[in-house]
């Protein structure tokens, strides 16, 4: 069976492609490395170094010059239809559909359901709650992304989220026949070094929180509840924010964390992030809404639940703290959770169960 992957989405893509590389399918990956995190691993590169407004020209140019290499597969997966840029998009998606047989949707990332579902508040909260402005409805509302989702998904075969809120919004689609169950994040394990965490009486517990999108991942909160403990325990705590890193100096920021501190916007834990942190065997903050557990069929799960809610991001911060000789319990209990449910291999079966059927 030869496997086409399009797009990247934290390392996502990258880390399927090992997995179906080890299960023994051909496998190319062809991506532009998800901007500023410089992702490797693609087979072929759609990214460019070029700046504005020569770089959009180059990217489209890329798109044409790897034409060759996007025909003649079994299986098409596509990260998000914002793959298909605009002026290009149309083009693309028809040359796909025409030389391959079976493509299929990963519902990851801000997609026209998605973000449709949540601004008709289909949500408790969400990553968008408290922004406001044009851009955020007009992009997901312009001609080409209307366009070319609904052109997309007449050719896709299966829709397949890759989270909980993601899985609610496509299931209150019109596609919802075509949605399967969601399929945890992939991480290749066996390649993250796990060092299991020691920390004695007198050292101090280190968070870290990584930017990017802040609005979207409620840094505000989180930021306000750092400062609430750095306050309240001065000698118990290191508080770290960085942001907007290649992913191989966020993980090395990440290596001398004892707690990571993932996003409080969302119902799920199941970000490339917080599945690079697991593996590394850190005590991750983040989403676990009962939503994620049912979908799942789990009674528990490593992640410490967290909402936008600065009180209460705090008061996790606090437990943790006053609970000091348990992190590197969960820290290895994080590192069998990924072991179990995200190793790459055992995410990779699930998909070519999908793929089969």
């Amino acid at each position: 069976m030869k496997i086409l992957l399009l797009g990247e989405f934290g390392g996502f893509f990258k880390n399927l492609k090992i997995g179906f590389e080890e299960l023994g399918f051909e496998v190319t990956l062809i991506a532009q490395g998800d901007g500023w995190k410089k992702i490797d691993g693609a087979n072929y590169s759609l990214d460019s170094k070029l700046k504005k407004p020569f770089k959009g020209i180059h990217i489209a140019f890329n798109y044409f010059k790897n034409l060759k290499h996007m025909k003649d597969y079994d299986i098409v997966l596509i990260i998000n239809p914002s793959f298909f840029k605009k002026f290009i998009g149309n083009y693309i998606l028809k040359f796909l559909t025409k030389h391959n047989k079976n493509i299929f949707l990963s519902a990851c990332g801000d997609d026209l359901e998605f973000m449709s579902f949540g601004l008709k508040g289909g949500f408790r909260f969400w990553p968008y709650m408290g922004m406001h402005g044009k851009n955020i409805t007009d992009r997901y509302r312009s001609n080409h992304e209307i366009n070319i989702h609904s052109k997309l998904l007449k050719h896709v075969v299966k829709i397949i989220p890759t989270s909980t809120m993601y899985k609610l919004a496509w299931d209150n689609s019109k596609y919802r026949d075509k949605v399967t169950n969601v399929v945890p994040m992939p991480i290749n394990s066996s390649e993250i070094r796990h060092k299991p965490l020691k920390i004695s009486e007198k050292d101090k517990i280190i968070f870290f929180h990584g930017l990017s999108r802040q609005s979207f991942k409620g840094t505000q909160y989180i930021r306000e509840a750092m400062n609430n403990i750095r306050i309240k325990y001065p000698d118990n705590v290191e508080c770290i924010i960085e942001g907007s890193l290649p992913l191989n100096e966020y993980l090395k920021i990440i290596e001398k964390a004892h707690v990571v501190i993932d996003q409080c916007k969302a119902y799920d834990y199941n970000g490339m992030n917080t599945v690079y942190a697991m593996a590394m065997g850190k005590v991750v903050m983040g989403g676990c809404q009962p939503e994620v557990l049912k979908e799942f069929s789990i009674d528990c799960c490593p992640i410490i639940g967290i909402e936008p809610n600065s009180k209460q991001i705090e008061e996790k911060m606090e437990f943790i703290i006053k609970n000091k000789s348990e992190i590197e319990k969960w820290g290895s209990e994080s590192r069998k959770f990924v072991e179990k449910y995200h190793n790459v291999k055992v995410v990779s079966k699930i998909y070519m169960k999908l793929f089969d059927k």
